[in-house]
């Protein structure tokens, strides 16, 4: 039998009658030297339709002035490269241009992203994994925890199965009944937050981080929960004091009420 690990751009899955995730998310990525750092300690993220649609950029510090820029885009995005995104926030972004300015491109990676669960990650003799299953997360596009976890139950399962001489559909979808009961919740959890997050305008974003900036019991919820893997379990308690916190103001009740319908619609469609 085989487990099929081969990325967020599987070939082979078509021949085994299963279908790979349509349009995937394009990212490109920089190693940078020389960059202009006040504080190499944090990521720093940028959001934005006309900087990054459909996901964000990121400057990620390493060490000796150096650092890591880039960015995802959806391919459903107007026709733009990435490329193209990435040079215009290099070059224009008012608080990234100042960084980079002076910064020497070392190394360039470029790659896809899944945007989604493929429908079925079992058939005869087959079992698919990490990227190739869609296991990543679509707000953040990481998955090497849920890679791990799904190789770790496909081994199980192979065993399970060869032990017992069947490698049949029948004796392997106990694969996919497992790890949807273990990160499933999780995948379709941050697949929806994505798919609201995509809805909103960028004035809409910046309200919603100033309103978390102004209180504090928000931010030390996010330093409490903050959990890159489990991400339910910071966005879930942070939206509710968002709610809470925006009854003091009638303009904030206002604005998250439109928020909120916003994202029932996303969610709708």
């Amino acid at each position: 039998m085989m487990i099929d690990a081969e990325g967020a751009t599987p070939r082979l899955l078509k021949n085994f009658g299963l279908k790979a995730k349509k349009n995937p998310l394009v990212g490109l990525q920089y190693e940078i030297s020389n960059v202009d750092f006040h504080s190499s300690d944090c990521v720093e993220l940028y959001f934005g339709r006309h900087i990054a649609p459909g996901f964000f950029v990121w400057i990620v510090p390493l060490n000796d002035g150096r650092a890591r820029v880039g960015l995802c885009i959806g391919t459903k995005s107007p026709k733009t490269s990435a490329y193209k995104y990435l040079k215009w926030f290099m070059k224009y972004h008012p608080i990234a241009f100042r960084k980079l300015r002076n910064g020497k491109i070392e190394k360039v990676i470029v790659g896809r992203n899944p945007a989604g669960l493929i429908n079925r990650s079992f058939t005869d003799r087959v079992l698919v994994v990490g990227d190739s299953a869609g296991h990543v997360k679509p707000t953040t596009g990481g998955g090497i925890y849920f890679a791990l976890k799904g190789g770790e139950i496909s081994g199980e399962t192979a065993v399970e199965c060869s032990m017992k001489g069947d490698f049949s559909s029948k004796c392997l979808q106990t694969y996919e009944t497992a790890w949807k009961s273990l990160i499933g919740g999780e995948l379709r959890f941050t697949s929806l937050a994505r798919k609201i997050l995509n809805s909103l305008w960028d004035k809409d974003l910046d309200r919603i981080f100033q309103l978390i900036a102004e209180d504090k019991r928000i931010v030390e919820t996010i330093e409490t929960y903050g959990d890159t893997a489990y991400q339910s379990r910071l966005l879930r308690p942070v939206v509710r004091k968002l709610a809470r916190a925006s009854l003091t103001k009638v303009s904030d009740t206002l604005f998250l009420l439109r928020v909120t319908m916003t994202a029932i619609i996303a969610m709708l469609i």
